[in-house]
């Protein structure tokens, strides 16, 4: 992940468009419940969090992301939840 030194006083990480502060960021109480619905899934299904990223919406990072404070739009969320909806029917 490349790093890069904002105003000299935290480092700014930069993937994509999305800035991370890693210093200041905690993840958002709805993020972690999001959180804890993939980790359920994940430990029910086997799948692994790189496999539930690419299979979900494309993105091999998301789990790790969202883990580091990542905020996904609404649309993104939604295609998560029904990701694990359809696997969880199929099942």
């Amino acid at each position: 992940m490349p790093t890069k030194k904002g105003n000299g006083k935290r480092p700014i990480d930069c993937i994509g468009n999305i800035l991370y502060f890693p210093s200041a960021m905690s993840i958002h109480p709805v993020i972690q419940v999001l959180l804890d619905e993939i980790d359920a899934f994940m430990a029910r299904s086997g799948i692994t969090p790189t496999d539930f990223g690419l299979s979900s919406i494309g993105d091999p990072n998301l789990y790790g992301d969202l883990k580091k404070g990542r905020s996904p739009r609404l649309a993104t969320l939604d295609r998560i939840r029904a990701f694990m909806g359809r696997c969880e029917e199929a099942a």
